[in-house]
């Protein structure tokens, strides 16, 4: 979260923490840990261009969402 906050913004670095976050988080468990990457998730998507929201589809930061209903920036 701090990588994505508004003064860092250093979003390369909250997408690769995000996907290892993503990888130790196992099938079934939500807790605010799950609650809170899902925010630094979305805080990502939101501030990507089109590539980058392609990027991070391809690494399955977006959950089950097609390229099609990716935002449009």
């Amino acid at each position: 979260m701090t990588a994505a906050n508004e003064f860092f913004q250093d979003w390369e670095l909250a997408r690769r923490c995000a996907g290892e976050a993503t990888e130790l988080i196992g099938p079934g468990e939500h807790d605010h840990l799950v609650e809170d990457l899902t925010l630094l998730k979305a805080r990502i998507m939101q501030s990507s261009g089109i590539n980058d929201a392609l990027r991070a589809w391809s690494e399955g930061m977006v959950g089950d969402k097609s390229p099609k209903n990716l935002p449009k920036s």
